[in-house]
């Protein structure tokens, strides 16, 4: 009987320990504006840029090549403001936001001095110009820079209905609320799991190892999605993934992701590992008394 006791005690702080390190990894990645800033940090921003322009402002023929210079020299802007744009457009579907906003605000780009000498080489090799003196040029490439606008609205180009916003919003909110919900059943399943282990073995090796074992274990649980993430990848589909797709952002987002999400399970197994030595030096100090 006891021993049935401490396999579903074992299995109960194994199910609390695996989600909670889930929930610690999904945290860390898909849910943290601050990973989708490392993964725009390692990936090609002047052609993902470029592309961009040329989706959301397809009336301005220069606009992409003109986006697609700046990216490069305003990437830390970028960065920021993009992580600044998801962190706002998560705080509306986790309900802590009225208003969905996601702008990207242009003014630093229209205002790079260096850009605008840049942007009239540009406009005399696509209108074959070469000949004429930048004094002519420059003021069309300052015509072609003030074209675009000061701020572009992500949301409203991108053709999501305030509907379809408002319908994601309560669906989001619903989802996240029975998320925090799950990881505090983890947490005390992870809690009672362990005091159970504890009431049953009494003795300090035997802790230690059944412990380590459940760590051991969970951490393994933890891990196995991981290995499914491209496979998964390969499903999703619509607009926003197909244009990431294209400029290959969401080939650097999947890499990151099975990177930084095998941390956590990574520490798991360790810290198990440390569990599992200590039980040993333990079991040798019961076996060879001083």
């Amino acid at each position: 009987m006891k021993n049935i006791l401490v396999f579903l005690a074992l299995m109960v702080f194994v199910g609390g320990s695996a989600f909670t390190q889930m929930s610690l990894a999904f945290d860390s990645t898909l849910l943290n504006p601050k990973f989708y800033s490392r993964v725009l940090a390692e990936s090609d921003l002047a052609g993902a840029a470029e592309t961009g322009a040329k989706k959301l402002i397809p009336q301005n023929k220069i606009a992409g090549d003109v986006v697609g210079l700046a990216a490069n020299k305003i990437k830390p802007e970028i960065i920021r403001q993009t992580e600044a744009g998801l962190q706002s457009f998560l705080d509306f579907l986790q309900g802590t936001k009225e208003r969905a906003e996601f702008d990207f605000d242009l003014s630093t780009l229209k205002s790079n001095k260096a850009l605008h000498a840049e942007v009239a080489d540009l406009v005399q090799k696509r209108s074959n110009l070469e000949g004429l003196p930048k004094s002519l040029t420059e003021p069309l490439a300052e015509k072609a820079i003030n074209t675009l606008p000061a701020k572009l609205d992500l949301l409203s180009r991108s053709g999501i209905s305030e509907k379809q916003l408002q319908e994601a919003r309560a669906a989001s909110m619903e989802f996240f609320g029975k998320y925090e919900g799950y990881k505090r059943n983890a947490l005390i399943a992870l809690a009672v799991g362990f005091i159970a282990l504890v009431l049953l073995l009494r003795k300090v090796k035997n802790i230690v190892f059944w412990a380590a074992l459940g760590l051991l274990l969970s951490s393994v649980f933890t891990f196995a999605p991981s290995l499914y993430f491209d496979a998964i990848a390969a499903n999703w589909g619509g607009g926003a993934v197909e244009f990431l797709r294209e400029t290959g952002i969401f080939k650097n987002l999947v890499v990151q992701l099975k990177s930084q999400y095998a941390w956590v399970p990574t520490i798991g197994a360790i810290a198990a590992a440390g569990l599992f030595l200590l039980w040993f030096v333990l079991r040798r100090s019961r076996r060879n008394p001083a």
